[in-house]
């Protein structure tokens, strides 16, 4: 099983906090032993057992969006709003959105320890696809927040009409179909 980066757990501490009505001890009530000890001590670098963090993310966007289908990619858009402010809002802004999404295949070995990601594009089209290969056993609960996480990545560029749709049919390659306008 790979490795995720502890980030998305501090981000999480910060988010339900802010949140306030009771949402961070919401979730630490439904959190085992072993899943509120990795919540309350993963720091920014820590590496994190994939599979425990992704049970903590799915118990946390249940806290955060009760009821709501789409709750992992909702925490996926929060978080990179909160990674993405400051001077990278201001890049983000004037950055090509192909090199946006370029950047995301070499962000991937930064968050996991498994998988090589790349992306495939063609020139002066409004698309692009994120693909990972080589990580079979990546949970399902941080596949489905990546969505959001790229979504929320190009609302900060300004771009319309996004749209991430995943295709996760094959856990030997990973896809990320990305549009835009």
């Amino acid at each position: 099983m790979g490795k995720y980066k502890g980030t998305t757990i501090v981000f999480l501490r910060r988010f339900l906090g802010g949140l306030g009505d009771g949402k961070e001890q919401a979730l630490r009530d439904q959190l085992s032993p072993d899943e509120l000890e990795l919540y309350e001590t993963s720091q920014s670098m820590s590496w994190l057992p994939a599979e425990a963090a992704a049970s903590v993310l799915e118990k946390a966007s249940q806290v955060a969006f009760p009821g709501d289908p789409e709750r992992l990619q909702k925490l996926g858009v929060a978080q990179a709003h909160d990674h993405l402010t400051g001077i990278y809002r201001l890049l983000l802004r004037v950055t090509t959105i192909p090199f946006v999404i370029g950047q995301s295949a070499k962000l991937w070995s930064t968050y996991h320890d498994t998988g090589r990601a790349r992306v495939e594009r063609e020139a002066d089209e409004k698309r692009g696809t994120l693909i990972v290969e080589g990580y079979p056993e990546l949970p399902r609960a941080i596949s489905t927040m990546s969505v959001g996480y790229v979504h929320g990545t190009l609302e900060l560029t300004k771009v319309k009409d996004i749209s991430v749709v995943p295709n996760f049919s094959d856990p030997n390659e990973w896809r990320w179909e990305v549009t835009w306008s």
